[in-house]
Order: C-alpha cells, then sequence, then structure tokens
C-alpha cells in the first residue's frame, strides 16, 4: 500500500513515560507511589498477556527512572512492558504495528495515570514522554564500512569532513552522529536523529535511532486529567514526525530495497 513504511530495517520501537513526585520539593530518594504502581501495572499486563515476569531488582525497590521489572508473552524477548519507579516503557520490534502499538501503550499509560492520581498528597506530575524508533541496517542492504559511507550511500544526506582533517586521519570503522530540533507544532517536544555503527549478533551493522521526547514542562495528574486525548494528541505527532523523517532521510534506493523485501 502506498504511503505505508517498510518494516524490514525495524529492531525496536519504545514508548516511555516518566512521572515526578513532590514537583518542586527536594528530589526523593524513592518513590512513595511505585508499590501501587507497580501492582496495577502488573495486574493490567497479565490480563494483556504478559505473564512471564522478569525481576531486575526485588518487588517495589529501584532507583527512580531506573526498569526493575520486565514482563513478556511467552519465551519471545518481544513485545514487553517495562516498570520502574518513576518509569513504565513499551516495546515492541519487527511484528509492530502502529495503531496497535499505540492503543497497548495508551492503555498502560492510563494504568500508571489512574494510580497516581490516587496521591494528591503527592502531587504526581508526568515530566517525560519518548517515542523511539530503532533500525539497523546490516550488509545485506547497505555496504558501509563507517559511518560516514552509510550517510552516503543510505541516506539523503551529506557529510564531509575537510581534507585539511582527513589527511591526518585513519579510516574510521566506528562513529555516532546526532541532530537534535525542537518541533515547531509542539512545545516542550524535541526530535533527535543519531546515526552511527553497532553490532547485532556480533554482525556490523549501521544504526539509525529517531526520537520524540516531551519535557521540561509538566504535566499534573488527577482524576480529572484528560489524559487520554492528551497521549494520543502527542503520540500522533510524535509519529507523524518519526514516520516523516524515515521516509525523506532513507534513499530511494535503499527503501525500494525493504520495500522489495516484503
Amino acid at each position: 500500500m502506498a504511503g505505508i513504511l517498510p518494516k524490514a530495517p525495524l529492531a525496536e520501537v519504545v514508548f516511555e513515560l516518566r512521572w515526578d513526585v513532590a514537583p518542586g520539593d527536594l528530589p526523593l530518594l524513592a518513590d512513595p507511589t511505585y508499590s501501587k504502581v507497580f501492582d496495577a501495572v502488573s495486574a493490567h499486563a497479565v490480563k494483556q498477556g504478559f505473564e512471564r515476569t522478569v525481576d531486575i531488582h526485588k518487588p517495589y525497590t529501584g532507583i527512580p527512572t531506573t526498569i526493575s521489572r520486565r514482563m513478556y508473552r511467552g519465551e519471545a524477548p518481544f513485545p514487553l512492558v517495562q516498570m520502574g519507579p518513576c518509569i513504565f516503557a513499551y516495546n515492541e520490534s519487527v511484528d509492530y504495528e502502529w495503531v496497535a502499538f499505540r492503543r497497548q501503550a495508551i492503555k498502560g499509560a492510563l494504568t500508571v495515570a489512574a494510580n497516581l492520581s490516587k496521591f494528591r498528597e503527592f502531587k504526581p506530575e508526568i515530566n517525560h514522554l519518548e517515542l523511539r524508533y530503532i533500525d539497523a541496517f546490516d550488509p545485506s542492504v547497505v555496504t558501509a564500512a563507517t559511518t560516514l559511507e552509510f550517510i552516503e550511500r543510505g541516506t539523503n544526506m551529506k557529510v564531509q569532513l575537510p581534507p585539511a582533517l582527513t589527511k591526518q586521519l585513519r579510516a574510521s570503522t566506528a562513529g555516532r552522529v546526532k541532530f537534535e530540533w525542537p518541533l515547531i507544532v509542539d512545545e516542550g517536544t524535541t526530535f533527535s536523529l543519531e546515526l552511527g555503527s553497532g553490532f547485532r549478533e556480533k554482525m556490523p551493522i549501521m544504526r539509525m535511532e529517531s526520537k520524540v521526547v516531551w519535557s521540561g514542562r509538566r504535566f499534573p495528574i488527577s482524576a480529572a486529567t484528560p489524559i487520554r486525548a492528551a497521549l494520543a494528541s502527542w503520540l500522533e505527532t510524535a509519529h507523524r514526525v518519526t514516520s516523516a523523517t524515515f521516509k525523506a532521510i532513507v534513499s530511494e534506493q535503499l527503501f525500494s530495497t525493504f520495500k522489495a523485501i516484503e
């Protein structure tokens, strides 16, 4: 279908939500809302089929904004639900489909918000939303020994080092280039694009990460907060930006290669 992005290079897509408690006061060493959120998200995930649990830390412990539990459907590594003090995440991989992913991410976020709203004394606030796509390009689809070669052969971008510099350097086998821009349509939201070399199962790959992040402002949580509409709107904006960027940056030849694979 016209306008549908190829999935072949997709390695992972992540939705992440973080929150803060007692904003404006000294940072808390522990999240006082976590035990209730932890139990609620775990119960919700089990109802959604995520029955296999892997605990990185003991239940109800962990450092704020670090993952302490992962939940899976069976033995497959994706999809998975992740949680920790002041953080919730939902991840998918090559079987990703946007509408289903968005629905699952919002359900999880609403479960978090519904339980945070019970702690009015701590004034919980959402302070971070993130939608992140990681694409991996192996040598079978693009031959590039360096990040600069990948940018030259696999994208519509051009990065050229000055001769005065290249004469003094040996060929690089690793590298990373990152760009970041604030969005015009959504104040407080930034888009970043990172291109670099890496490995997947010991195979050298080129990696492209496109990420939309909302932070800096605060979104108070209460029983009356219209969080569903706000989340859905932000996710659509983030998805629109990342989709348009992929189609615009990846070269037509490389894009057609993935469409042929499908």
